[in-house]
């Protein structure tokens, strides 16, 4: 990679979408995710996918202004995971297994790397046999966000549902 110390935003990066973003690219059907600033704040790199279940091949990457105007579409189809570079000149991000680079002002993003394959493997190290089960978990945690007009609760409330409920729920209304 061109430089060394891509990371995970740290947990400053997590602020509210501004309502500019939000008013442009969010509203009903799309879901935003916390925009990521740069190193010196004058852009903002935000995730944006539908609603739905399964939407992650349809998600896009925006690069907006520090106020939240939108500027350009970087990529689509799955692009997601943006890391600004130090300088705050590029974001490196995912799309599918191929780690791309976007440096701002040019029009296209550079294919840099592709990721190895991984093997789901056992505790032990062992690959996955193909008779393993799979137990979903006892209950999830469902974060009330304030585009979800589905269900009468306070926005950002986490609500803790067993799962064999939610699917019953939550899966007819999603699949077509």
């Amino acid at each position: 990679l061109p430089w060394d110390d891509l990371a995970p935003p740290p947990a400053t990066d997590a602020g509210p979408i501004p309502d500019r973003l939000a008013s442009s690219l969010g509203g009903p059907g799309w879901i935003l995710g916390r925009p990521h600033p740069s190193p010196d704040g004058r852009w903002l790199v935000v995730e944006r996918a539908p609603s739905g279940s399964e939407t992650m091949r349809q998600s896009e990457l925006w690069l907006a202004d520090g106020e939240g105007t939108p500027i350009r579409r970087i990529d689509g189809d799955g692009a997601h995971a943006p890391r600004w570079s130090p300088d705050g000149r590029a974001i490196a991000y995912l799309n599918g297994d191929t780690v791309w680079l976007y440096r701002l002002g040019e029009p296209n993003a550079q294919r840099i790397a592709r990721l190895p394959a991984h093997t789901a493997a056992e505790p032990s190290g062992r690959p996955l046999a193909a008779s393993s089960v799979y137990t979903p978990p006892e209950t999830i945690r469902v974060l009330h966000h304030p585009d979800n007009h589905c269900r009468n609760r306070p926005v950002w409330t986490v609500d803790e549902i067993p799962f064999e409920e939610y699917v019953r729920r939550v899966v007819p209304a999603e699949v077509p």
